[in-house]
């Protein structure tokens, strides 16, 4: 796969063994995110240990979660941000509202 693709894409590969896995995974000039299934907690730390990708998620294809570093490797994404929030933040304008919800007239 060598175009960064946004949306619900699944690419399942066979493999030969660990190293084939890194290499399919790390060949490429993106590195956004990779999601591993695996029921070796071992092999999951490994596998996650060499991808060059800037979250790895095990046995999930949860996105971001609060308080957990987001951001790419390589050339994706927009940089480093410490957490999900914080990137989030940044695509949108925050607006303060208030509301008086009492039925007292303090009309002036």
């Amino acid at each position: 796969m060598y175009k960064e693709v946004f949306g619900p894409v699944l690419a399942v590969m066979p493999f030969a063994d660990e190293a084939e896995v890194i290499d399919l995974i790390n060949d490429t000039e993106y590195g956004l995110a990779a999601y591993i299934w695996t029921s070796t907690l071992q092999r999951a730390h490994r596998l996650a240990d060499r991808v060059e990708v800037g979250k790895v998620s095990i046995n999930s294809p949860s996105g971001g979660r609060l308080g957990v570093p987001h951001g790419g490797q390589k050339r994706t994404g927009f940089g480093r941000k410490n957490d999900f929030a914080e990137t989030m933040r940044e695509f949108n304008q925050a607006k303060g509202l208030l509301i008086d919800l009492t039925d007292d007239d303090i009309s002036l």
